[in-house]
């Protein structure tokens, strides 16, 4: 069949096939070599609150949705503190992301004597590196986090400062895998960056920090989470001298008639379970969805 096109028309348009073809390739190679962060989005839904903050304990607190990463409500957001257990959010994060889940450790003398007994493992216990997840997450486990730090000869301390870099955090660092140094440190701006980040990309840890109880090897480990609720969504709280009470909390929560996910940050709290009530109940009397 001949064609219907002129010899210049056809030059015309495969010379054009052909930089369309170049130019996806290049945006193709692009997006792959690019890290994975994880971006803040603007929402059409925008949150407003009222101007008044809530008179609560905490030196730091930081309220803001999930989704868009905006700001509903803060105070000294941009200090930077200690966190301490906080930092096992992190630690868990790094687990999941850069270690053989199906990896085995044995508990040792060592990490026994950690502060805390938080967790119960017995000297001679042998639990994956899955398997500390839960007691790291749900009881707050120093014991679980040395695990991790003997066996891999603290290499997983040098990974969790790599993820806080990766992920765009400018004051995060983490001493150790358990929160118990003074020097393991945030603002509540680089407590967002990380919440959102694992939220969206490793959710499992959040999913973990949910549960009631998880039943092990060897033992039942329980939740002991101060402000678990049913439309609780995860999170982890801490405590030290130096840091008072620490916490990173989700929850759903009712707006404007439409489920919202809020993230909830407060860092040197005499009360966190007065201090969260007094955020929460700022949420839902002042904060409308447009």
């Amino acid at each position: 069949m001949r064609s219907l096109l002129h010899p210049v028309q056809l030059f015309i348009i495969g010379a054009v096939l052909l930089v369309m073809a170049s130019s996806s390739l290049a945006t193709s190679v692009s997006s792959s070599a690019a890290p994975e962060v994880v971006a803040e989005t603007s929402d059409s839904l925008r949150i407003t609150a009222g101007d008044i903050s809530p008179a609560i304990t905490a030196s730091s607190y930081l309220v803001f949705d999930m989704e868009s990463g905006e700001t509903i409500v803060a105070h000294r957001d941009e200090v930077v503190l200690p966190i301490a257990s906080v930092t096992k959010l992190l630690t868990a994060a790094t687990v999941l992301r850069t270690f053989d889940l199906n990896a085995t450790a044995t508990i040792a003398k060592a990490d026994y004597v950690t502060e805390g007994r938080a967790g119960r493992l017995a000297v001679g216990d042998t639990y994956t590196f899955y398997d500390l997840l839960f007691p790291l997450l749900l009881e707050s486990s120093n014991d679980a986090a040395a695990v991790y730090e003997r066996v891999t000869e603290n290499d997983i301390i040098r990974q969790m400062n790599g993820l806080a870099a990766e992920l765009g955090t400018k004051n995060l660092v983490a001493a150790d895998a358990s929160g118990l140094s003074d020097r393991n440190q945030a603002s509540a701006q680089d407590l967002r960056i990380l919440t959102r980040a694992i939220h969206t990309t490793l959710p499992h840890v959040f999913d973990i920090t949910q549960l009631s109880n998880r039943v092990g090897p060897e033992i039942v480990w329980t939740n002991n989470s101060p402000v678990l609720t049913t439309n609780y969504r995860g999170g982890k709280h801490g405590y030290t001298t130096a840091a008072n009470r620490t916490l990173v909390a989700i929850y759903n929560e009712k707006i404007s008639n439409d489920e919202r996910t809020i993230g909830y940050i407060i860092l040197g709290s005499d009360d966190l379970r007065q201090d969260v009530r007094k955020l929460r109940e700022h949420v839902l009397a002042n904060v409308t969805l447009e």
